[in-house]
């Protein structure tokens, strides 16, 4: 799960993923005979806030290049559900179940890989990048599914180290901005689903043995993205605020690129004005530089977002 925050578009509160917190509750009740359709109905409840949520942020979404890990988002929602309703209405033995969760859970990686690309005109094309590395996580699961030699499916040391750097990379690109809490709650998360998998984790029996693991993460996944629509506190200056809401939106790599770009331009039009990560020097930008940025900034980001999204910050 990648985590989407800007300016505009609705906010779903917060209350609205309350009820789906009794899934704790389930999760602490290992025997009870209803605890697999009550993690089903938890599943479901958690995917709807989040669906909810990708949904209200669609316009925000829509004028950026993160459509495709908006969609990759909800697909990886859609299939960690769909499973466990699967579950509860078509009970599966383990060798089908264990495989097909790890290939739905797999799914969370997506958004963020699909971030690393989001670039015009690429951005588009990446999407297949972002399946292959879903397919590369997946084939030992996939593998088990088609030849059903085993009766619990095994994950390589090599694949599972792979789990780790993916969560890891995610949570490093966004720990620097204001959504450093909301990849927070993505990385624990994936830490519970894939916590049968993980070195160094895979030897701690309560962890391994949670109850409805899934639901569970789809609980801290909603929450990130309500968090995330929260956001900080609202830059002053215009172009901080521009710089920013980019900054939050893609994190530490682009964050880095767009301001090497933003500093190089500086340097060499001696502008004498350097863009840091926190934003533009506190004394303010010279009135017979600033439109000169503004060019030099709206071209720069038209290759992530449209013209629309920079002048609802400038102006």
């Amino acid at each position: 799960m990648t985590s989407f925050a800007g300016s505009q578009g609705g906010y779903y509160p917060v209350e609205r993923i309350v009820p789906i917190f009794p899934e704790i509750l389930i999760a602490a009740a290992p025997f009870a005979p209803w605890r697999d359709a009550a993690s089903a109905i938890a599943a479901a409840l958690a995917a709807g806030s989040i669906l909810f949520g990708l949904w209200n942020c669609r316009r925000d979404i829509a004028e950026t290049t993160l459509v495709s890990a908006a969609m990759w988002c909800a697909a990886a929602t859609i299939a960690i559900a769909g499973v466990e309703l699967g579950r509860a209405a078509f009970p599966l033995a383990e060798s089908w179940l264990s495989p097909l969760r790890f290939c739905a859970a797999a799914l969370s990686f997506c958004p963020f890989v699909a971030v690393l690309g989001a670039k015009r005109p690429q951005h588009l094309t990446w999407n297949f990048v972002v399946l292959s590395l879903w397919g590369i996580v997946s084939l030992s699961a996939l593998t088990t599914l088609a030849m059903q030699r085993n009766d619990h499916f095994v994950l390589g040391d090599a694949r599972a180290w792979l789990l780790w750097v993916l969560i890891l990379m995610g949570l490093v690109n966004y720990l620097p901005t204001r959504n450093r809490f909301a990849a927070l709650l993505v990385a624990l998360g994936q830490v519970i689903l894939f916590a049968t998998h993980l070195p160094l984790m895979r030897s701690i029996p309560w962890l391994t043995n949670l109850p409805a693991a899934p639901s569970l993460a789809l609980f801290f996944f909603a929450i990130a993205l309500a968090v995330s629509k929260l956001g900080g506190k609202p830059a002053n200056e215009s172009f901080d605020r521009l710089w920013l809401d980019f900054r939050d939106l893609y994190g530490l790599l682009w964050g880095l690129r767009l301001q090497e770009r933003v500093n190089a331009a500086s340097l060499a039009a001696k502008w004498e004005i350097e863009l840091q990560w926190n934003g533009f020097p506190s004394q303010g930008i010279p009135a017979k530089h600033r439109e000169a940025l503004r060019q030099a900034m709206t071209g720069l980001l038209r290759r992530f977002v449209s013209h629309e999204w920079i002048a609802a910050r400038l102006d």
